[in-house]
């Protein structure tokens, strides 16, 4: 266990002008090992500090290749935690840290509104030093279908660039941005000025190809942050030109799924930590009981 005897650096979305900072990295924090074999897919997950049992379901299932049915080490997850201030829960997420290296720590607080730091840490981590060929964003209640995620990847997927997938707001009612200082989604008019985002594709799941992921994380330090981390991933995508892919294969519900239906989705939301390994069972079941038309399963469609 790591004793931090300095006081940590906080930065918040509130107070920087403009840009993404770079000092975000706790240097003092064990960092997650690139597995330097895994060459195809990285995926970061959002996590809060308290929710060890949702990272140990998912460490378990959909993010072990070996309960998967690939090698280990095909795929790589990194769990994205800030601080808090309570020193028994970053003392345990210290721990935790040293003991799977799978955690990235940043030096601000972990909150709804430093979402964006989060997210641009990770994909900065990836580009500098883990790069791989695509990078999944997800959240810890999202159930990721790795199975058929790494294949489609690996053998269908055509858009080897400029490749930004998702399931997109495209509806102009879905992108207007909340103005309310009451609400949690809250953008100033000083901070993002017009009154709608551009297409976006909702933070429970999206893919990055690489040169996407590195013109991000460049062009990321000269617009200014705003605390929605989907939509500030949009804005930067659409700066950089690039045209978001909407698919339905990321969804936002767990309830409904038929067992078939494991061979579509890729990306399922709101999992409970129990609800994974069911969820994992499901996955693997798929292949060998569904037979029939499930949808054009060898496109983001």
């Amino acid at each position: 266990m790591k004793i931090l005897s300095i006081s940590i650096q906080v930065v918040t979305l509130t107070e920087r002008c403009c840009g993404i900072p770079s000092n975000f990295y706790d240097v003092f924090s064990t960092s997650p090992k690139c597995q330097r074999n895994t060459s195809l897919l990285t995926i970061i997950i959002t996590s809060s500090p308290d929710h060890l049992d949702q990272r140990s379901q998912i460490r378990q299932t959909w993010c072990n290749a070996s309960a998967t049915g690939y090698q280990k080490g095909e795929w790589q997850c990194v769990f994205l935690i800030g601080q808090t201030s309570l020193s028994y829960i970053d003392s345990a997420v210290e721990e935790e840290a040293d003991n799977f290296q799978d955690i990235l720590r940043g030096t601000y607080i972990d909150s709804y509104r430093n979402l964006t730091l989060k997210v641009l840490h990770g994909l900065n981590w990836v580009s500098r030093l883990c790069p791989t060929q695509y990078t999944l964003k997800t959240d810890d209640d999202c159930f990721v279908n790795t199975l058929q995620l790494y294949d489609f990847l690996q053998h269908s997927n055509t858009i080897k660039t400029n490749l930004y997938v998702g399931n997109i707001f495209h509806k102009l009612q879905k992108r207007k941005v909340v103005r309310s200082v009451s609400s949690k989604w809250s953008v100033s008019k000083s901070d993002y000025s017009p009154d709608h985002y551009p297409p976006y594709a909702s933070g429970t799941g999206y893919v990055l190809s690489r040169d996407v992921v590195d013109r991000v994380v460049v062009e990321s330090q000269y617009i200014k942050a705003i605390p929605n981390e989907d939509a500030f991933i949009g804005i930067v995508v659409n700066l950089l030109r690039v045209e978001p892919t909407s698919s339905f294969r990321f969804t936002f519900f767990s309830e409904g799924l038929r067992l078939c239906n494991y061979l579509y989705v890729l990306v399922v939301h709101r999992v409970q930590p129990e609800q994974h390994h069911i969820l994992h069972a499901s996955m693997l079941k798929a292949p060998q009981s569904c037979q029939g038309d499930t949808g054009d399963l060898h496109s983001w469609s």
